[in-house]
């Protein structure tokens, strides 16, 4: 099987993830254009050397992803990827994508929603916090500021991120940022993601500010502190993409 990508995530993932990711690969380069025939699951369990059963897992992920329609008893068929596929499968394509796939401006887009969907966590808890939301924000903070290693940092700051979407109680923004989650866990898993700038020098008192306008309702005075954490955020999220 070929292996060709940096060997730190072939490690981490499962054999049937190392096989969907070669084989999104081959049909993300027109190896198996839009609408021909998908090789079946006896000729892939030969060529890669492994059972039905890792292949029969293969084909699945990639089904859901909207690249292959499995027909079974007849011909599984490739489907046009540019039609069908979410920004779910974002990292597999910074990872194992042909070179080019995912530009730095089309990068620079999904970092925009990144932020739009920060920035309306952020002022969806300023319509609703109370004053007693303030301890267990600042709680939260604490710990995400205090956090070392990249699973801590991430995982302090997905608490205090769901602490503030229990405050707004979106349903919506919920749901988008769990789709967000998704993505990077997939980024960490994959080796995407090997470094942070946090955490940052005082950046618990900028936090603590941004708490503050939270529970007294200031949307105005946490768009402008926004604003002063973003070059932070940008620098982070840019790794992503540097570090492919």
């Amino acid at each position: 099987m070929n292996t060709e990508n940096n060997g730190e995530f072939v490690r981490k993932v499962s054999l049937v993830e190392q096989i969907a990711l070669q084989l999104r690969k081959e049909i993300l380069t027109l190896v198996f254009p839009p609408d021909s025939e998908f090789p079946s699951e006896k000729s892939l369990s030969l060529r890669f050397g492994t059972s039905h059963m890792t292949v029969r897992g293969a084909l699945k992920i990639l089904s859901q992803e909207g690249f292959i329609e499995i027909a079974h008893g007849k011909r599984n068929i490739v489907k046009d990827f540019k039609g069908s596929v979410g920004i779910d499968i974002l990292p597999e394509l910074l990872v194992a994508g042909p070179d080019g796939i995912v530009p730095p401006e089309g990068f620079a887009i999904f970092e925009k929603h990144v932020f739009w969907l920060y920035d309306q966590i952020l002022l969806s808890a300023a319509e609703k916090a109370e004053p007693e939301d303030k301890p267990e924000l600042r709680k939260r903070v604490r710990l995400f500021t205090k956090a070392e290693g990249l699973d801590q940092i991430w995982n302090t700051q997905i608490d205090l991120v769901r602490e503030m979407l229990r405050i707004s109680d979106n349903i919506v923004l919920m749901m988008y940022f769990n789709s967000y989650v998704k993505t990077h866990q997939k980024l960490l898993t994959l080796g995407m993601i090997k470094s942070t700038v946090y955490p940052v020098p005082d950046y618990q008192k900028t936090l603590y500010k941004v708490i503050d306008a939270i529970c007294a309702n200031d949307k105005e005075a946490v768009r402008k502190i926004i604003e002063q954490i973003r070059p932070i955020a940008k620098q982070d999220i840019q790794l992503w993409y540097k570090n492919n």
